[in-house]
């Protein structure tokens, strides 16, 4: 990194919480969308099996 930013805690809060505004709910977790195979014929890596 080229400089440090640095936060005082409501500002890095604010933050925060403007970027989880920006991840729906229903994005944090996307395993319901590896399939179970795939056209290739090639093995599925299923990270957290």
């Amino acid at each position: 990194m080229l400089f440090t930013l640095r936060f005082n805690e409501e500002t890095h809060a604010n933050l925060v919480a403007f970027l989880r505004a920006l991840t729906d709910a229903s994005a944090r977790n996307l395993s319901h969308t590896i399939p179970d195979r795939v056209p290739s014929g090639l093995p599925i890596d299923r990270m957290n099996d």
